[in-house]
């Protein structure tokens, strides 16, 4: 691995040797290399001009756009910290994520008008805003439309705007960057708890990045394309994405949000050779009329994480794209990668091989991880840090898993989901996939909720079938409850089954746990 690098250095070293060649296509606006890294440089100065120095944090709240890439690097460039934040946050959420970074700069999109009115006035006083539009870099065609539809998201007071960054200033003075500085908080545990913002450091993302090109060799080049459909302000982006193009001299098609039809269109057009992404995009785009045209492209090669990917949906995928499923597993605490299926031979469901120096272990059924990616703690909590990283640099993923005898990593479900119930341990993936196999339902998710007499009684939530959808009646509890009867033993049987329309989950799939048990405790609060 590397340890001399950093971020701005990786990027620098590309920028030499494709200075001519596109880094970026948003909506046919396409920018080099070279271009990119004159843009970071102002991005650079206007912080510089701001006064905000190394190790001060600069905070996103965008979607995939340039914007986003120029400030990630021009921020880093300028030794500052990088805070990733999901749009799909809730504004109490995203408060209190500026309150535990304190970010001196916020670059937002005008798009987001209901949060930026809430930030604008709970935002740490010191911390100023920059409010941006995607019509900074639209085609012509585009710009009216996008103006007309943003015409009244403006905000109270001073904000600055995009252009800024491009007064006349003085050259920047250069920053030593060192690879054991601080490059991202990115923050975490939103699906079972309190957000958390994880540490990485430049030689976390740097070593990342060399460790999932190493895990596909020859499959990834200078020549390759990859398409931006998922979330730069997630890890997962960021690296597989992102980082992975930036040390490679890639091309990366960006488009600001998810939509099936226009990711194949972008894929057709733009001959796209490697696409990130997680389960549900997959089994999405599969439902689309276009789908079979990507046959004929030049789709190589597929990135599946952030969830287990279904066999059949994989199958499907590759059957009909001639493309294949790479599967790999990672936290926000490992930058994010931990392990990846081999290209050829590897085994579908599991989580793959470790990456490159990274050893792993199993103790008491939880997975254990040290390696290079592994995060240098929790931002300002030390005892949460403690909880999960050992002195010797191992990390407690959360994850209960197996090895098997090739050296595969499965994983058998999340220790923080665990339920106890009457002494005894209960995962909810056993009993999800029982629920699953009854006629009718389609996703499942179970939780436990407090019980006096039980320490924790079973509740599951389920969702129909599309024929289903509307007629959550049919689906009878009694009767599933019953199901289940019939194929678990009597501890692991749900006290209840509640059918919902859909099941709340995070951009990327995650099904948010903590959100089902708050809605439980609401229906049985308001019961008579």
């Amino acid at each position: 691995m590397d340890s001399t690098r950093t971020i701005p250095k990786l990027f620098e070293d590309t920028v030499n040797k494709y200075h001519n060649k596109t880094a970026l296509i948003f909506y046919d606006k396409e920018i080099t290399y070279q271009e990119l890294f004159a843009l970071s440089s102002q991005f650079v100065l206007f912080l510089q001009a701001r006064n905000i120095k190394p190790g001060d944090r600069v905070a996103f709240l965008l979607p995939n756009c340039p914007q986003l890439v120029i400030g990630y690097l021009g921020a880093l460039r300028a030794g500052c910290v990088v805070v990733s934040l999901n749009p799909l946050a809730t504004t109490g959420e995203l408060t209190e994520m500026l309150n535990q970074a304190k970010p001196k700069l916020l670059v937002t999109l005008k798009d987001f008008h209901h949060h930026n009115a809430v930030l604008y006035h709970t935002r740490p006083y010191w911390t100023e805003m920059m409010v941006i539009g995607l019509d900074d870099y639209l085609p012509w065609y585009l710009k009216p439309l996008y103006r007309l539809k943003n015409l009244r998201n403006g905000l109270p007071g001073k904000t600055f705007k995009w252009r800024d960054i491009f007064k006349p200033r003085d050259w920047f003075a250069p920053v030593n960057v060192q690879p054991s500085d601080l490059a991202v908080l990115q923050f975490t545990g939103g699906t079972t708890g309190t957000s958390k913002a994880v540490m990485l450091t430049h030689s976390n993302l740097v070593n990342n990045t060399l460790q999932a090109m190493g895990s596909v060799g020859d499959a990834i080049t200078p020549g390759s394309v990859l398409m931006g459909a998922i979330p730069f302000f997630h890890v997962y982006g960021l690296s597989v994405c992102m980082n992975i193009a930036l040390a490679q001299g890639c091309l990366v098609v960006l488009t600001p949000r998810f939509n099936a039809k226009q990711v194949i269109r972008l894929i057709l057009k733009h001959r796209v050779t490697i696409f990130p992404g997680i389960p549900r995009m997959f089994s999405v785009m599969l439902k689309e009329r276009e789908f079979d045209k990507l046959k004929k492209s030049w789709l190589g090669l597929c990135f599946s994480g952030a969830g287990a990917l279904d066999g059949e949906v994989k199958r499907e995928f590759e059957t009909r794209t001639r493309a294949i499923i790479v599967e790999g597993y990672g936290l926000s605490e490992t930058s994010p990668i931990v392990s990846i299926n081999p290209l050829f031979n590897g085994k579908s469901g599991s989580l793959g091989l470790p990456v490159a120096e990274t050893k792993v272990k199993v103790v008491d059924g939880e997975l254990l991880i040290s390696g290079p990616q592994v995060m240098a703690g929790y931002w300002e909590k030390p005892q949460e840090t403690a909880e999960v990283l050992s002195q010797d640099g191992w990390l407690a993923t959360g994850d209960m898993a197996r090895i098997d005898d090739d050296g595969f990593l499965w994983l058998t479900d999340r220790k923080k989901d665990l339920i106890k119930t009457r002494g005894e341990n209960v995962y909810p993936s056993e009993i999800e996939k029982v629920l699953t196999q009854y006629s009718g339902i389609q996703e499942a998710a179970v939780v436990g909720v407090p019980d006096r007499d039980l320490g924790e009684k079973i509740v599951a939530f389920v969702t129909p079938i599309p024929m289903f959808r509307g007629r959550l009646k049919e689906l009878n509890s009694q009767e599933i409850v019953k199901f289940c009867g019939k194929h678990l033993p009597a501890i692991k049987i749900p006290s209840c089954v509640i059918a919902v329309d859909e099941l709340p989950k995070n951009l990327l799939g995650k099904v948010l746990k903590k959100e089902l048990r708050k809605l439980f405790i609401q229906m049985t609060q308001n019961s008579p």
